[in-house]
């Protein structure tokens, strides 16, 4: 089976990440493989060398400006089209909803079938434009993959053709003991999208923990830029924050996951988030806002972690000293952690696409 693959870029993210997992195991499976992506900055995760890389943004104008901004959409078009007309592939995934729109727009009349992978959640709003833009093309799909059985529901509604399709983990088997990990919290993701993993609130938050736990430290791991650094680290002096570091972008997340005893999600918004699933299956005590998707479907409330009400940060602090302060409910929440993420193993994931590419080849 021949399959090509659409994504903006392999930076450091969770669609990017789910998206190498993809073409690498499909790749091993002896599947031919293709990845149109920007192929000139260097990839945040390793890709497989037999997959085959094209690259999206040849001939785009790297300068900026309104003029070639439009002409740059034009390029990306019509090289997402020969592309596909290059490979003849069995079937399309378009990764992330602007490129998929991108994707189902140039790709009319190619017969060929297309999978848009989403990697959000259908209540946030990513601006009138490319909402209209879903709305209008997303029924042109053969199918819309979606990450939770919340957004499958609400999906149905607006579009037919969708699909749940959480996100795949490599399931890994645990080499530190609980005795063994850094009385350190943990939270990962990209500090340049702060106010989307609410990153400004876990700082709050952490103000009002650290001086009752002065043995305690609070780790942010992800990408930043000036902007994020500058404003985070000024809330932090304000919030006389103490213990905290803002550590970067890290491969060896699951490293430092294996290491940490607490690991918190802070976002405002998700779709399956991947650093929790990671987390729980590194046994680290998660507390997490419950958040409109994404964390209710992962974490058993008061088994395998803890769910703070939404945006509450009274009741994430709460949670978090509970289990700062309570080693045995931080070890039994830690110990139940992998067994509940076992649904989200590769393999499993692997084989609903399957049935996916099977069903939709076969229209």
């Amino acid at each position: 089976m021949k399959l090509l693959f659409y994504i903006h870029g392999i930076t450091g993210g969770g669609g990017e990440r789910v998206l190498s997992t993809l073409v690498n195991e499909f790749s091993i499976r002896g599947e031919e493989v293709f990845l149109a992506t920007d192929i000139h900055n260097s990839f945040a995760y390793d890709i497989d060398k037999r997959v085959k890389l094209y690259d999206l943004y040849d001939k785009c104008n790297k300068d900026y400006g309104t003029f070639s901004s439009i002409k740059n959409s034009v390029v990306i078009r019509r090289n997402i089209r020969r592309i596909a007309k290059k490979t003849s592939p069995d079937v399309i995934i378009a990764f992330m909803s602007a490129l998929g729109c991108s994707v189902i727009v140039s790709t009319i009349g190619l017969k060929i079938p297309i999978v848009v992978s989403e990697h959000t959640n259908v209540s946030r709003f990513l601006g009138y434009s490319l909402n209209i833009k879903r709305k209008l093309l997303y029924p042109l799909a053969n199918c819309i993959t979606v990450l939770t059985r919340h957004d499958e529901k609400l999906w149905r509604n607006k579009v037919k053709n969708v699909v749940y399709m959480p996100n795949p983990i490599n399931l890994k088997t645990l080499h530190t003991s609980k005795n063994n990990r850094n009385k350190v919290v943990l939270a990962v993701g990209r500090v340049n999208q702060w106010e989307v993993k609410g990153f400004d609130n876990l700082i709050f938050c952490w103000s009002k923990l650290c001086s009752d736990f002065p043995d305690w430290k609070l780790q942010i791991v992800g990408n930043s830029d000036k902007d994020a650094s500058v404003f985070l680290k000024k809330m932090a002096i304000e919030n006389n924050c103490q213990n905290y570091e803002f550590v970067g972008f890290r491969k060896d997340v699951d490293r430092l996951m294996q290491q940490s005893e607490i690991f918190c999600l802070s976002s405002r918004t998700e779709g399956l988030p991947m650093a929790l699933i990671e987390a729980m299956n590194a046994g680290c005590c998660c507390v997490s806002f419950d958040v409109v998707t994404g964390p209710r479907e992962i974490i058993v409330a008061n088994k395998s972690g803890l769910l703070a009400k939404n945006q509450d940060n009274e009741d994430f602090v709460e949670k978090l000293r509970q289990v700062m302060s309570d080693e045995t409910l931080r070890h039994h929440l830690a110990a139940n952690a992998p067994s509940s993420v076992v649904k989200f193993s590769t393999k499993r994931i692997i084989h609903r696409w399957y049935i996916l590419f099977d069903k939709i080849i076969k229209k």
